[in-house]
């Protein structure tokens, strides 16, 4: 739905061919379940076109301490990177947009990245230096390899519920005042627990082959690896 309300096409077709498929609730219910969507999704939307323009192709030829780089980037406009979800965007999102970034400013971009999502959700990041850009690449190159060796204790959800607890974003630095910590791992381990309404990353099969009961070096490796990597993405976050 999004992309046809993005490309100004008639979302009325959709809607015929989203119940024909049966991909909507029975009777008044897909209606308005549909009309709910279409409202969510049309500010959205609106956003998307107001900063689209036309985007082409990037080669990517990248050498990063003994790596080399290499493929395209897609949909580049003059200004940046613009990317869009219809979800909540979660830290993955960001992550995700942070690597682009970093390799758009490695081949000479200078334009800012975003990526927009439901309920005014969104990461930008503001154009770095080539030279900034390697920098901040080659941590995440070098953690790549480590994880190559041996699983690395990033856990995107429970870690960054832990950061943006105590993340201040006046100093761009961790806060680590006692109660401050205390709050902020209380939210790690809820997101790792889970509760009734939604499975705790502990619950991920690919988390369970690596460790299965959360034990205080468990955690410990979790912040460093999560200050390392995510706290980056954190402190270049434009919001």
């Amino acid at each position: 739905m999004l992309n046809t309300l993005i490309d100004g096409e008639d979302a009325a077709r959709l809607f015929q061919r989203a119940r024909a498929a049966g991909g909507l609730p029975f009777g008044p219910f897909g209606e308005i379940y549909w009309q709910k969507q279409q409202e969510e999704m049309s500010e959205l939307a609106e956003q998307v076109r107001a900063e689209r323009s036309e985007g082409h192709s990037l080669e990517l030829d990248i050498d990063i301490a003994g790596v080399h780089i290499s493929g395209w980037l897609h949909q580049v406009q003059e200004d940046g990177l613009l990317r869009w979800r219809p979800a909540t965007l979660s830290a993955v999102d960001g992550i995700l947009l942070w690597l682009e970034h970093l390799a758009y400013c490695c081949a000479g971009g200078t334009g800012k990245s975003r990526i927009y999502g439901r309920k005014g959700a969104a990461w930008r990041f503001a154009a770095l230096t080539a030279e900034d850009a390697r920098e901040q690449l080659a941590e995440l190159v070098a953690g790549y390899q480590r994880g190559l060796c041996q699983p690395l204790l990033l856990l995107n959800k429970s870690g960054w519920a832990w950061l943006s607890q105590c993340y201040q974003p006046e100093t761009q630095s961790i806060d680590w005042d006692e109660e401050v910590q205390i709050k902020a791992r209380a939210k790690l381990l809820q997101t790792w627990q889970g509760d009734q309404r939604i499975p705790g990353e502990g619950e991920d099969a690919y988390v369970q082959r690596v460790f299965r009961q959360m034990d205080n070096a468990c955690l410990e490796q979790i912040l460093a690896e999560t200050e390392r990597y995510l706290l980056p993405v954190a402190k270049h976050n434009l919001g």
